[in-house]
């Protein structure tokens, strides 16, 4: 029995290859790319205008659900979908468990997207 059958839902692997979760993980993947920047590069907000205010807690608020999304996904397409060699996998692994989001974001730039790619030119998505 799964410790969080929710997610076992929300990540069925039917769900991990559909185009709906192709431009989600993408959307997620942006936002961690972007959170990440903003975390290296500060902005005081007090020193910003309010219109600026409003765009960096949106996007930080769409990062948060983006970040968990990508790296739950990218776990589940994994440990389920994923048709690397074992050496691969294993390393994989690695940057999965030290990378956090961008660790999922590298995993879905370099293993995901392109297996998804396959998958359409083949018609099995």
């Amino acid at each position: 029995m799964m410790p969080f059958p929710m997610f076992r839902g929300l990540f069925r692997d039917d769900r991990l290859v559909s185009q709906t979760y192709l431009r989600l993980f993408s959307v997620s993947a942006v936002l961690c790319v972007a959170v990440t920047l903003f975390w290296f590069h500060p902005v005081d907000p007090l020193d910003t205008v309010l219109w600026l205010r409003i765009l960096i807690t949106v996007i930080g608020m769409g990062a948060t659900v983006g970040l968990f999304f990508i790296w739950l996904g990218m776990w589940f397409y994994w440990v389920r979908l994923d048709g690397s060699a074992a050496w691969q996998k294993a390393l994989w692994f690695f940057v999965l468990l030290a990378g956090f989001c961008l660790g999922s974001t590298l995993y879905f730039l370099f293993v995901y997207l392109p297996q998804m790619m396959r998958r359409a030119k083949l018609g099995e998505v």
